[in-house]
């Protein structure tokens, strides 16, 4: 193959499609983050706690049990005390009584 020269298309290639925006259904949906305490049968481990860990290849601190659940649109975030503090925080929220356990 000879630098600089192209092959013209064998066919008309289709127009790309639009980029669409989200709905205004999912941007009141992400607009306000809903908050609840998380208390199962069977507890996990807190969502930012474990990716400290996977992003320092396993060493950091313990992690803690998830004690608070965070719900924005479909995404949901388990969070130990001091990382509810923190994502409330981000949020523009009040601070959770006794969370920082």
């Amino acid at each position: 193959m000879v630098a600089g020269v192209t092959t013209p298309p064998m066919f008309e290639l289709p127009d790309p499609a639009p980029v669409k925006a989200p709905s205004k259904r999912v941007q009141a949906a992400r607009a306000k983050p809903v908050w609840s305490r998380y208390r199962p049968k069977n507890p996990v481990k807190c969502d930012h706690c474990l990716l400290v860990l996977a992003e320092n290849g396993g060493q950091g601190p313990a992690t803690k049990q998830a004690r608070h659940a965070r719900r924005q649109g479909k995404e949901r975030l388990l969070l130990c005390g001091p990382h509810a503090q923190i994502q409330r925080e981000k949020d523009g929220l009040p601070q959770l009584k006794g969370a920082a356990k």
